[in-house]
């Protein structure tokens, strides 16, 4: 798993965001409601227009062909979609360490 790193990435009224994932690291964003938290991840799945920079493994994600960019943030949508809005912020922590040991 490659690292993942931002560098003043802002999108609309959100940021910017320096930030830096390593490989097995899991994080976890949360706000209120309507604070910008899909927005980030959308800008950081390169879905909607977005200001400054996102590397993977220290590519310029711009520099990078769709297919290996895709796959690489392929769990960004996919856990999006299974979390839903029904899990609170505990009850996503713990699921974490399930995907860790798992």
């Amino acid at each position: 798993m490659p690292q993942l790193r931002t560098q003043q990435l802002s999108v609309q009224h959100v940021g910017p965001v320096d930030l830096t994932i390593v490989p097995g690291e899991i994080v976890c964003l949360s706000g209120a409601s309507g604070s910008g938290k899909s927005l980030i991840l959308r800008a950081l799945a390169d879905l909607i227009p977005h200001e400054g920079q996102v590397f993977l493994d220290e590519i310029d994600a711009q520099h990078m062909s769709p297919a290996p960019w895709y796959e690489a943030q392929y769990a960004i949508p996919l856990l999006g979609m299974i979390l839903g809005n029904t899990m609170v912020v505990g009850n996503n922590a713990r699921l974490s360490n399930t995907f860790k040991s798992g």
